[in-house]
């Protein structure tokens, strides 16, 4: 959602830096120029914006910030359709019966990922069920939110995010020699190389959070394609996670369902943004700090439902109007 805060008030360090040294730069040339109309009040306006970029800079050092608004300083730079924009990530979930909304969440994380565990786990506690099913585009994955949720006993259908060329990111000269192509032999816990030699645990080893089990050969030394495969001395290893099973079984089940299932996410959350941001034209927010704009959100959430609601409600009823007799009651209100 678009926040209430200017592209031009938002800054990042690297863009006030480039704009004091263009102020710098612009303030030389106007000087080295012949006397000319208003020359004074320009360098002054110069100085004067520089000195406003350099006390900007100061903040964001002092607060060691790599980004600052100053309209609501609480508002990110994000990635939209459109662009960059001053904005805040709104998270919701949505129920496949009726398509309500059940739950929302207000953040100012670009990122989409966070949000998983915890959306899930307070929908499930307001359908008041144990048997949920979550459904969420590639934004939302990871190892560990796989992990988690397999744990709290919530079924997950989230896509893993291609790369257009992963070897590369894995330091690996062949695409033909990219870790998919090694097959994990899960009888003798071995691994077995696009080159058909065998590769055995040899160590642990923690990575952050996540903790590898390592796999090697002494076959690479003499192997004819170990520069296509690996840049690494000691020959290629294998790192295995520990709970890797749990994410071959996710691949696996994407395999089967995974298309069926992103289409019905499409289908349910999608919707409800459409409606919010074109209908009730509520794509951009009024107020400013996250937690006003969360109760903005929340109204704007109870909106939708109000009218969803009445749309099931005319549906089950069969509701029938007729020119302009429209003498319906669907809301009473008893105020005392």
């Amino acid at each position: 959602m678009k926040a209430n805060n200017g592209r031009d008030k938002t800054y990042t360090k690297d863009n006030v830096d480039k704009r004091i040294k263009e102020m710098d730069e612009n303030d030389s040339k106007e000087k080295d120029k012949p006397e000319i109309v208003n020359m004074k009040e320009k360098i002054e306006t110069l100085k004067k914006r520089t000195e406003e970029l350099k006390e900007i800079q100061k903040k964001m050092d002092e607060k060691s910030l790599n980004e600052i608004s100053l309209t609501d300083p609480e508002s990110k730079l994000m990635k939209t359709r459109t662009g960059m924009d001053v904005c805040y990530n709104a998270q919701i979930s949505v129920d496949d019966k009726h398509h309500l909304i059940v739950e929302y969440e207000v953040h100012n994380d670009p990122t989409d990922c966070s949000s998983m565990v915890p959306m899930s786990e307070k929908s499930r506690e307001m359908l008041e069920t144990d048997d949920l099913e979550a459904l969420a585009d590639k934004g939302y994955f990871s190892a560990e939110n796989i992990k988690e949720l397999h744990d709290k006993g919530i079924k997950a259908f989230i896509p893993e995010p291609k790369h257009g060329m992963p070897h590369k990111k894995t330091g690996v000269p062949a695409p033909e020699f990219h870790e998919s192509r090694f097959r994990y032999n899960k009888e003798d816990d071995t691994y077995t190389c696009p080159q058909g030699n065998i590769m055995h645990f040899m160590s642990k080893r923690r990575n952050e959070k996540k903790l590898f089990l390592v796999y090697g050969t002494g076959a690479c030394a003499q192997c004819p394609v170990k520069s296509r495969c690996t840049t690494s001395k000691n020959g290629r290893r294998m790192y295995r996670w520990e709970h890797q099973e749990l994410l071959d079984d996710h691949r696996n089940k994407m395999l089967l369902h995974g298309s069926e299932k992103m289409k019905k996410r499409k289908a349910l959350v999608e919707h409800p943004f459409g409606t919010i941001k074109r209908a009730l034209n509520s794509g951009y927010t009024l107020l400013r700090g996250k937690r006003k704009v969360s109760g903005e959100f929340g109204l704007i959430v109870l909106a939708y439902n109000m009218k969803r609601v009445i749309n099931i409600r005319s549906e089950e009823n069969n509701i029938k109007i007729a020119g302009d007799n429209r003498n319906i009651t669907l809301f009473q209100f008893n105020m005392a």
